[in-house]
């Protein structure tokens, strides 16, 4: 359950990484730059007389909100890496077969378009402006932690994941059993197949086929144990 819990943190994370990266874009400016790089620069060497200073600086609100944005961007980018990484490993595999629904991988469109180009009109010059956007963004994340929407992920998109529905036909959890949840995958899936499955959060799982080849879900060393 931790695991999932974590994985759908992530998610949610990474889903508002497009947002602060095209911050960056609309604020970054040469002024900008140098003022970041010299606090950075003077900071170890006065931090008192450079925090004062910068304190001070009518750039604050602009290069805090940068610097922020810029930490955000990488945080998104090392959970995307850990994704990648980690996608095919603590999977179950219990001889599942599902049928495929309706793909709906455009919700990612729909999220960004919703959601992350508003925000982005914002007016972040302001520190009632930023005040306003962290409170809106804020909300917003709370929202979608209490759903099972941490699927609806502009990065997936982007990165080639397919979102589908499906139900179980074949499982041996009488729960899960013509149940509709939600899949994520990528690379070639053949929903005629066995499944292997990683729960992501509630009716949200991670979907390959089983024995598959690269999508098969699983390492080596998971195949060996169950042959021995």
């Amino acid at each position: 359950m931790r695991k999932s819990i974590s994985l759908k943190s992530a998610l949610l994370f990474q889903s508002i990484t497009p947002l602060f990266f095209l911050i960056i874009i609309k604020y970054l400016d040469c002024k900008s730059i140098h003022k970041i790089v010299s606090f950075f620069r003077d900071v170890f060497v006065y931090p008192i007389t450079t925090i004062k200073l910068a304190w001070i600086s009518e750039e604050l609100l602009r290069c805090g909100l940068l610097v922020i944005s810029a930490v955000v961007v990488l945080i998104g980018a090392i959970i995307y890496y850990s994704f990648k990484r980690d996608q095919h490993l603590g999977f179950a595999s219990k001889g599942e077969k599902i049928k495929v629904g309706e793909n709906i991988s455009d919700v990612s469109v729909a999220f960004f378009v919703t959601y992350v180009i508003p925000l982005l009109m914002d007016d972040l010059d302001s520190l009632r402006g930023i005040l306003l956007f962290l409170c809106v963004l804020s909300m917003m994340l709370l929202m979608m932690r209490n759903t099972p929407l941490c699927y609806q992920n502009p990065i997936l998109s982007m990165a080639g994941y397919r979102i589908f529905r499906f139900t179980f036909e074949e499982t041996i959890d009488a729960e899960l059993k013509g149940k509709e949840c939600i899949g994520v995958t990528i690379g070639e899936f053949d929903d005629k197949k066995a499944v292997v499955r990683k729960e992501i959060t509630d009716g949200v799982y991670m979907i390959y086929n089983k024995n598959g080849g690269e999508n098969d879900g699983r390492s080596r060393e998971d195949n060996e144990r169950d042959d021995f």
